[in-house]
């Protein structure tokens, strides 16, 4: 028997990054990072992306659209370390934050958890995630590989979830594939692998320090990334 050889480096990049996480972990790579200061932030482990001045609208946004939507109960993945989130009064039932960082989640529990705020240690690729109403995805898919986002987003599709928001830059002209880890890209994802539709609404996120826009979608409307052109 005669075994098909992979061609391309769409195929290549793909034999790579499954042979990646035979040697090592994606929580292995995002701890050290935090433990690193990897994103070069002094006010938060999480990067600048989560630094009080980047996070002016989303602070301001977020209540009004939880109220507006009627959500009871929401996921933020990844979480980090709260240091934006936890400014804001949220009106929700339930808050599920859930990031892959073990130390992290550990923190946030002893100085954020109570009745509404839960904390969780999660793979978004492959790990069950809550039931809830409504998952924000902020900075998280710019930082891993195309296959990575497409488990990623087929996770938050099984939440049962109506609602999503998320990163978009319709700016980008291509999206360019690359390993998960410390470094990152704009995503603009109306464009391949995505291929979303326009969001039903979006607002001004990043501030100065990475001006893109958040959209708003209906996630079981959202077309599966096509794993065939990963």
């Amino acid at each position: 028997m005669v075994k098909r050889v992979l061609r391309g480096p769409a195929a290549r990049m793909k034999a790579v990054h499954n042979l990646r996480w035979k040697v090592t972990s994606r929580e292995a790579l995002f701890t050290q990072v935090y433990e690193t200061s990897g994103w070069d932030s002094e006010e938060s482990g999480s990067g600048t992306g989560s630094e009080l001045r980047a996070t002016v609208d989303i602070r301001e946004r977020l209540p009004e659209i939880l109220t507006r939507l009627g959500v009871t109960s929401m996921l933020d993945a990844p979480c980090g370390d709260l240091n934006w989130m936890r400014h804001i009064e949220l009106p929700v039932q339930k808050y599920h934050g859930v990031d892959i960082v073990a130390s992290v989640i550990e923190k946030n529990r002893q100085e954020y958890g109570d009745e509404q705020r839960e904390f969780a240690v999660r793979d978004l690729t492959k790990d069950k995630l809550p039931n809830v109403d409504l998952v924000l995805c902020r900075d998280c898919l710019v930082h891993v590989s195309f296959q990575d986002a497409a488990d990623i987003l087929a996770n938050f599709r099984a939440t049962g979830a109506e609602w999503l928001v998320i990163n978009d830059y319709p700016n980008v002209e291509r999206n360019h594939n690359q390993f998960t880890g410390r470094n990152w890209r704009q995503l603009n994802m109306l464009l391949p692998p995505f291929n979303f539709p326009e969001p039903i609404e979006h607002f001004p996120d990043g501030g100065e320090v990475d001006p893109n826009r958040l959209g708003l979608w209906r996630l079981q409307d959202l077309p599966a990334v096509q794993r065939s052109g990963l």
